[in-house]
């Protein structure tokens, strides 16, 4: 997986404004997380979990929870 952004000001509103990626399955999912070294939140219908990039731009992850 490869992101690539444009050089300007972090946006640093994570709670608004975040970049949304979905993942094919739950261990896709952990796998990435792991990756980060982050924890995977499970939801109603969907499991995910954040992280930043160098910018502290807000990344998330997610899967449908029965994937």
């Amino acid at each position: 997986m490869l992101i690539a952004f444009q050089a300007g000001e972090p946006v640093k509103r994570a709670a608004e404004l975040h970049l949304g990626l979905q993942v094919p399955s739950n261990e896709k999912l952990a796998d990435r997380a792991n990756k980060f070294g982050a924890t995977v939140k499970q939801g109603d219908e969907f499991n995910a979990f954040r992280t930043f990039d160098p910018k502290e731009n807000c990344l998330e992850l997610y899967c449908k929870k029965d994937s």
